[in-house]
């Protein structure tokens, strides 16, 4: 069995909240508009998310899943 993902939250000072590993997570944004890739990708900075793929480019969406591997893949 797989350990508890929630287990392995890292405590942080008092004064700080618990931060989750899957914050961690690789999250990969496909979407022909910059302008959405952009705009999603800051939601979810502000929400603690720090490592991307992006891509605007369809045609090299497939190429860059596989050699990435992302956690979590977001497309349009």
């Amino acid at each position: 069995m797989s350990p508890d993902i929630w287990s392995e939250t890292q405590r942080g000072e008092l004064d700080e909240p618990m931060r989750s590993p899957l914050l961690d997570a690789k999250v990969m944004l496909v979407d022909d508009d910059s302008m959405m890739t952009e705009l999603i990708r800051a939601h979810l900075e502000d929400e603690g998310y720090t490592n991307f793929v992006v891509t605007n480019d369809p045609l090299e969406a497939i190429e860059l899943m596989r050699s990435e591997e992302p956690s979590v893949l977001l497309l349009d």
